[in-house]
């Protein structure tokens, strides 16, 4: 029941379209791409479009669903919807501007999507993130390729600008998030992807990189009793600051001290989000 609860938040929260949607989506950019590309729209051009953008996309997001069964199908294929408009950009505009710098900057724009989104919401860690990336570069490289788009020589450059692209923004949040790893002892790229981790995936990794920071507490509860024959009603104000969703910070702490409370099954405890300040911030569940 709880891990439904959270599945409804974080639909909330991420409205993706579902996957059947994005999948019509992705299908229907691959068969309009040729009017782009080509000028025309005829039955080869529109195998050229599924075999350049439907077909690898489709690919990388079921092996990767079939792979990480956690990760519902409806991400990874409109993240594919998302690398379909930045190859179509790059290759229409390498037909018009004729460099290959544009091939190369849409193969590495991309690249450095799947990388991120895999790390810090798929929370695939640095070598799955990284493989799922290179992936996607190969499935969409070789019908590039077939089809001319990308020539032969290219392919090495193309891949070598897309992982030169990832490894610098990497290095660049390592040089900018010290001071979030000297306060939490961890990199900041790890931070987000356990934090999202925690909340789409019930992950606790970031309860436990947070218990070695905090220290034990006491704080105060207020209580309002209302006593009749045959039940109790108790209206808590705890003064900790719990929260913010789903099992982060304490999150269910509210849950815990109701259950704790009520005596018998008539009784009627409810526990506010009461004002306190964020120096009494619950870390963990435990």
């Amino acid at each position: 029941m709880l891990r439904k609860k959270l599945v409804r938040i974080t639909d909330y929260f991420f409205g993706l379209p579902d996957a059947k949607v994005t999948l019509a989506l992705l299908i229907g950019l691959s068969i309009l791409s040729p009017i782009a590309l080509y000028n025309s729209f005829s039955q080869a051009t529109l195998m050229k479009g599924l075999l350049l953008f439907a077909i690898p996309g489709i690919l990388i997001s079921y092996i990767l669903s079939l792979l990480e069964p956690k990760i519902p199908l409806k991400r990874p294929l409109f993240l594919s919807c998302v690398g379909t408009l930045i190859y179509l950009a790059a290759y229409y505009l390498s037909y018009t501007v004729g460099l290959n710098v544009m091939l190369f900057a849409g193969f590495a724009a991309s690249f450095v999507l799947w990388h991120l989104v895999s790390r810090l919401f798929f929370c695939l860690g640095d070598k799955k993130s990284f493989v799922a990336a290179s992936f996607q570069f190969i499935c969409y490289a070789i019908p590039a390729n077939l089809f001319g788009i990308l020539a032969t020589p290219a392919v090495p450059q193309a891949l070598a600008s897309s992982l030169v692209s990832a490894v610098a923004l990497c290095l660049l949040a390592e040089v900018t998030g010290g001071p979030f790893r000297k306060a939490f002892g961890i990199s900041i790229i790890e931070g987000v992807s356990q934090f999202f981790g925690q909340w789409l995936y019930g992950s606790q990794e970031l309860d436990r990189a947070f218990e070695k920071l905090g220290t034990s507490v006491e704080s105060t509860i207020g209580v309002f009793r209302f006593r009749t024959k045959t039940q109790n009603i108790l209206l808590v104000s705890p003064g900790v600051h719990f929260g913010p969703f789903g099992t982060l910070g304490g999150s269910r702490f509210s849950s815990m001290l109701a259950a704790a409370l009520k005596k018998s099954k008539n009784d009627i405890v409810a526990v506010f989000h009461g004002t306190a300040g964020h120096e009494l911030n619950p870390v963990s569940e435990s």
